[in-house]
């Protein structure tokens, strides 16, 4: 991509070198060729107006890219740590409740039991 700019900018330099050798080649053309040169050199200058607008304007909205994928990674990690957070509300009152029918907040339990089992082996080691 960065070459693809760097060949615009150097294609439209080359043209303004040419329109500049043109200016001194002027005494040497008619009329309707100065009419033309003027034009020319008018367009080329509009170009280069509209290109670095339009660069300008790239760089400002792959700034925002990167801001917004910043944001949804911040957004993906609290919705984690907000849905383990609903797991936990969910298996306390269960706990607190008595209504664990079929059985899911003990194995939970169990769960986390053998986990901290395994972090003092760990420890111990």
């Amino acid at each position: 991509m960065y070459s693809d700019r760097f060949n615009v900018k150097q294609t439209l330099l080359q043209y303004g070198k040419n329109i500049n050798f043109a200016d001194e080649l002027q005494h040497k053309m008619t009329n309707e060729d100065r009419f033309l040169l003027k034009e020319l050199k008018a367009n080329v200058q509009r170009l280069f107006q509209e290109y670095e607008q339009l660069k300008a304007i790239n760089n400002s909205l792959e700034e925002k890219v990167v801001n917004l994928n910043q944001e949804i990674a911040k957004l993906q990690d609290e919705n984690a740590d907000l849905r383990r957070e609903n797991e936990n509300i969910k298996l306390a009152n269960q706990l607190l409740t008595g209504k664990d029918e079929d059985g899911e907040a003990r194995r939970k339990i169990n769960n986390l039991i053998r986990e901290i089992d395994k972090c003092i082996a760990l420890l111990n080691k």
